[in-house]
């Protein structure tokens, strides 16, 4: 199936996503770490440089999560010296950002997953954290009976 994606037509698609600037080819990210919010397309770079600006960040990486309901929202993973409320930074980032484009959940980790080229495993990350997140929704709706 993968095999089937990449060929089409004779023609080899690897699934980057580039820009061509004066001639020039830089390659921000691939097809596959496409955020799809019911239909609105997000590249995670675009809400990664926003919260790396931010205060206290090291690194930061976002993603999607998918709830109970099948929903998708936003997610983003970050290192940094301790946990740190972002909450606080909602106004910085609604100044920056399209409020669709907000995340909705944040996960504090010790380091960011990456493979042997050190590059981060998104797909790991909306795997757990979806994970995550329904169950926070289970203990929710229990609670709440």
């Amino acid at each position: 199936e993968a095999t089937d994606l990449a060929f089409r037509g004779g023609w080899f698609y690897p699934g980057d996503i580039g820009v061509l600037t004066d001639g020039i080819l830089s390659l921000t990210g691939r097809t596959a770490d496409v955020i799809n919010l019911g239909g609105l397309k997000i590249h995670p770079s675009s809400i990664e440089q926003v919260i790396r600006d931010l205060s206290g960040i090291d690194d930061v990486t976002a993603f999607s999560v998918e709830n109970l309901n099948g929903r998708t929202s936003v997610a983003f993973a970050y290192t940094a010296a301790e946990s740190i409320d972002f909450s606080t930074y909602r106004e910085k980032l609604l100044e920056r950002l399209n409020p669709a484009y907000i995340p909705e959940h944040y996960f504090h980790l010790t380091q960011l997953p990456r493979n042997q080229m050190g590059k981060v495993l998104r797909r790991q990350l909306t795997e757990r954290f979806s994970i995550e997140v329904q169950q926070r929704q289970r203990t929710a709706i229990k609670a709440g009976q």
